[in-house]
């Protein structure tokens, strides 16, 4: 018995077809402003916020949490931890939350350009 291939081509199964972009009735493929993705603000790094007008500025925060103050110290979260609990590096808690104010990072700064270099 031979199999012929007549040109008929079983239908794809939908969890296998490629999505198709959603067009609106007027022909365009613009998103209503609903439907944009936006991302959540728990996502967006506090010290990009956008400010009312595009020349106004932002001012630093003074308070800074343990991986800010390591990213800016260019060290490690663990190190930052270890400097705050030996008093090297100054912080506050508020409601629990562990902040570095950002006047200690910069005494903390100076008290390293004060000591002599070891070798």
């Amino acid at each position: 018995m031979q199999f012929r291939v007549s040109g008929f081509l079983p239908p794809i199964p939908a969890h296998t077809r490629a999505r198709q972009p959603l067009t609106r009735p007027d022909g365009s493929n613009r998103q209503s402003r609903t439907a944009r993705t936006t991302t959540p603000h728990h996502l967006t790094d506090r010290n990009t916020a956008v400010a009312e007008s595009p020349n106004a500025v932002i001012p630093p925060p003074l308070l800074l949490k343990v991986e800010e103050a390591a990213r800016l110290l260019n060290i490690g979260r663990t190190r930052v931890f270890d400097l705050i609990r030996t008093g090297q590096l100054k912080s506050v808690k508020i409601f629990g939350a562990r902040r570095v104010p950002l006047t200690s990072i910069h005494a903390y700064i100076e008290t390293l350009l004060q000591e002599p270099e070891a070798a």
